[in-house]
């Protein structure tokens, strides 16, 4: 919504390609990430606020745990996003006009408190994940699994015709894996990195395909 004030509430709005409804996850390490807005710089904070529907608020740059969360799979392409001081989660608490608080929740299980990753395409320019208010559409060209997954990934492409290069990108950007495909399926070890979401993208000579996983 373009708040610069430290302490200002944060807002949520209907499908928009404004700046403001970019988020980039920043890893700061235990699991934890911190959530910094593309058009105003600031970072998702809890404010320290315990109450059950108090307002999320942003801050700039710190090292306070309020402006740590947890992303936490819960259901097929949705998760929980819990913070590190209050334990609260991220909810949209039902609030369906545009500019409406986003607020806080004890431990639930209320679509509210569910939100989606949409992954764009890795550059120069932004390698970070952003936060969107939609899904990202399943693309069945590529399958993994299990997911979240904790020790081996699964890459299945059931309509493979080419070669394949995968990489896979930590949330930072940060190329972490790298392996060429040539079957329908193809497993990768993955117990020894990090819990967290990440970017996989499967290159072909004629297309790239990018899906999400998370490790936990």
């Amino acid at each position: 919504m373009g708040r610069t004030t430290n302490g200002d509430n944060c807002g949520q709005y209907a499908n928009t390609t404004n700046a403001n409804a970019f988020w980039a996850l920043r890893e700061v390490g235990g699991g934890y990430y911190q959530l910094q807005n593309q058009g105003t710089g600031l970072y998702l904070d809890g404010v320290g606020r315990t109450t059950d529907g108090a307002a999320v608020g942003q801050y700039a740059a710190t090292t306070n745990p309020n402006s740590h969360w947890a992303v936490e799979p819960y259901d097929g392409d949705y998760y929980r996003i819990r913070n590190r001081s209050t334990s609260l989660y991220l909810d949209g608490v039902g609030r369906t006009t545009n500019g409406a608080d986003v607020a806080q929740y004890a431990n639930t299980t209320n679509t509210n408190a569910q939100w989606s990753f949409g992954l764009p395409a890795a550059s120069a320019a932004r390698t970070a994940t952003t936060l969107a208010a939609q899904p990202a559409a399943a693309d069945q060209r590529v399958l993994l699994y299990p997911n979240p997954v904790r020790d081996v990934l699964h890459i299945g492409r059931p309509q493979a015709s080419q070669a394949a290069q995968v990489r896979v990108l930590s949330v930072t950007g940060q190329l972490v894996r790298s392996l060429s495909l040539t079957g329908a399926d193809t497993p990768v070890a993955v117990a020894d990195l990090p819990g967290g979401l990440y970017l996989l993208e499967v290159t072909t000579a004629t297309e790239t395909t990018r899906s999400k996983f998370v490790k936990e």
